[in-house]
């Protein structure tokens, strides 16, 4: 227990506080930039596949990932799950299967560009605690209001991009999953923000 103890003192240290926040500023940092690098990249990737599209057989390309067992293992689902999907996939034209790709390159890019602005402000966030005297800042709450928004867009894009998906490909089944702990986490945020609002107005009140 005393031990425990000690650990929880160390980390509430001054030292220890803005250590923390600052490697957690840092990760969430590293987390942006490679969220920006992955949406750049989905982008060119994007680009190169418009211009060269004629000269790509999807088909043949769909044939032999489905027929290699090892490439069949590395698909984030399985072929006869997403059987359905690949079909409908296959009985569209050449150019309807171009606007699929695209499409799905253009929805993990917004992805990508939501979860870098999400990172954004929470490294924003911890820098700021670890280099401000005090936390209960109005650009820290608003931070806190920022990062609990962004959590709700990317909830509210993944239930989107679920629904969107199997209505390009021709799927008639939809189904829609919600991450309550993301939804808890961005209540949370918020809940945050109102206390942090407290503590700066009762701080500014003392200085009166």
């Amino acid at each position: 227990m005393a031990k425990k103890e000690d650990e929880v003192k160390m980390v509430l240290t001054k030292k220890g506080y803005k250590t923390t926040c600052t490697v957690l500023g840092i990760l969430s940092k590293i987390v942006e930039v490679v969220a920006i690098i992955g949406a750049i990249t989905c982008g060119v990737c994007g680009v190169i596949l418009g211009l060269g599209y004629q000269s790509i057989n999807l088909n043949d390309a769909v044939e032999i990932i489905t027929s290699d067992a090892d490439l069949r293992a590395q698909l984030p689902i399985s072929i006869d799950d997403g059987k359905q999907w690949i079909d409908g996939f296959l009985a569209k034209s050449q150019g309807e299967q171009l606007a699929v790709i695209l499409g799905g390159i253009a929805l993990v890019a917004i992805m990508l560009a939501i979860i870098s602005m999400l990172a954004h402000h929470v490294s924003k966030f911890f820098k700021n605690l670890a280099h401000s005297r005090s936390p209960f800042s109005m650009d820290n709450i608003d931070r806190l209001q920022k990062i609990g928004i962004w959590i709700f867009v990317v909830v509210g894009y993944s239930i989107l991009v679920e629904i969107i998906t199997p209505l390009i490909l021709g799927v008639s089944n939809v189904t829609i999953s919600v991450s309550l702990d993301l939804i808890g986490v961005g209540f949370g945020a918020l809940v945050l923000a109102v206390v942090f609002k407290r503590g700066y107005d009762l701080e500014n009140k003392k200085k009166d």
